[in-house]
């Protein structure tokens, strides 16, 4: 608004030009939310807003009119009742051409088969999250074929007969039924709107914020507003004090250790898939883009969030970098890092009630001083079995919370760390073109 993430563009002189802006926002929440903040920041004052759009909504109509000759739609997608029935019906094929005599298997072998239908239905739903996973992250399904050596037990090679049903089964029945699965039709028409963005770029700002990129085609179609002449990329919580050894390791490839005899043993550090950065750095790699030409927006706006910052930045380096701890304890003085966890409070609960109650109160008390609180939970459960758990630990006066979530994410003990940070500290970082 005030000119620094693009410029010459400032919205806050002639609200008029922000009808001239599209913004791509992660969630359809974030969408809805837009607005009102857009109102509040102007002040109430009669403003054109920008299009808002979420980036995995694309408008199918509007790429078909900007395609290049006859553009053709997409095939649609498969309700996801009938989905989850015809692959239930392709598990029950499965198992009824298995028999234990043709297998071979030893009576000490194990063989685990649907006994009802029921039972193939939740194989079922198994197979469609395995499939929605393949496709998100637009893996090879045939890989899955070379899981298991030959030489391993006849039910290991059992399972990968399963497997078939994602990698041949399933492909043929939707060429015959001439539909797609929603997660590949998603990244297709995310491929389709990034191919639109080059082909007919808008003559206003295109801005994207809020989301690092971890699907494929989500990366595809930031790197197309990147490009643009007024493109700019907004990146939520962007480290830009790790230092180049830690950032480096990010991306690296996990290393093996080889023994003299030549056997290959298990890598010796974790992983670096679930650090708060990895997709950050994975992203900037995909734009060509080196961490030190992006530009902060806001920096802590005190000393003590600005110490904060460093000490999560220090507490999340990765494992192979953890070295350098010594040295940060050594330069920082115990009264610095003390300051920085100031107004920071650790509550260890005896159980689930008592951890629900300690909750419940300390919101309570936000709003009965008439302030705000967010609730960050490492866990991906739904908001309604939240809001039953809520319910069974808290006493019948306290106020239910609004519980609505925007994506489930797997458990990480870094999320809260990374959700402290940013929030403390306020800390949005931009690259713009």
């Amino acid at each position: 608004m005030d000119g620094r993430l693009i410029e010459g563009f400032r919205p806050l002189d002639d609200p008029l030009l922000l009808s001239d802006v599209t913004l791509y926002l992660p969630t359809r929440r974030a969408a809805r939310a837009l607005p009102a903040l857009v109102q509040d920041m102007f002040g109430g004052r009669p403003v054109l807003l920008p299009r808002i759009r979420p980036l995995g909504d694309a408008d199918e109509d509007l790429q078909l009119l900007s395609a290049p000759g006859d553009g053709e739609a997409l095939p649609p997608e498969l309700p996801p009742l009938e989905r989850k029935l015809a692959m239930t019906r392709l598990v029950m094929g499965w198992k009824a051409a298995l028999r234990r005599q043709v297998l071979a298997l030893g009576e000490d072998e194990p063989l685990g088969l649907p006994a009802s239908a029921a039972d193939a239905a939740w194989l079922a739903g198994d197979l469609i999250t395995l499939m929605d996973e393949l496709e998100t992250e637009e893996a090879d399904s045939s890989a899955l074929a070379s899981l298991v050596p030959e030489d391993h037990a006849r039910y290991w090679q059992v399972t990968l007969e399963f497997l078939d049903i994602v990698r041949l089964a399933w492909p043929a029945y939707l060429a015959e039924c001439g539909a797609m699965d929603p997660k590949a039709r998603r990244s297709a028409l995310i491929r389709r709107e990034a191919e639109r963005l080059r082909l007919t770029p808008p003559k206003g700002p295109v801005i994207a914020a809020g989301s690092t990129g971890t699907v494929p085609a989500t990366a595809e179609l930031l790197k197309a507003i990147a490009d643009l002449p007024q493109g700019a990329i907004v990146l939520p919580g962007l480290d830009m004090r790790m230092d180049d050894a830690s950032w480096s390791a990010l991306g690296r490839a996990p290393q093996r250790r080889v023994t003299a005899a030549g056997k290959t043993l298990p890598q010796d550090e974790p992983s670096a898939n679930g650090h708060p950065q990895y997709g950050l750095k994975q992203l900037l790699d995909r734009l060509g883009v080196d961490r030190r030409e992006v530009t902060p927006l806001c920096p802590p706006e005190t000393p003590q969030l600005a110490a904060r910052e460093a000490l999560v930045s220090e507490a999340l380096r990765p494992a192979s970098t953890t070295d350098a701890w010594t040295a940060f304890l050594q330069q920082t003085p115990a009264e610095e890092r003390k300051a920085a966890l100031d107004g920071v409070e650790l509550v260890i609960a005896r159980n689930e009630a008592e951890e629900a109650l300690s909750l419940a109160i300390a919101l309570r008390e936000a709003v009965e001083r008439g302030g705000t609180a967010a609730l960050v939970s490492p866990t991906a459960c739904s908001p309604a079995a939240w809001r039953k758990s809520w319910a069974a630990g808290t006493s019948p006066w306290m106020t239910a919370p609004d519980a609505r979530s925007t994506r489930r994410r797997p458990p990480c003990w870094p999320c809260w760390l990374r959700a402290l940070r940013s929030k403390a500290a306020r800390r949005w970082i931009c690259w713009p073109s």
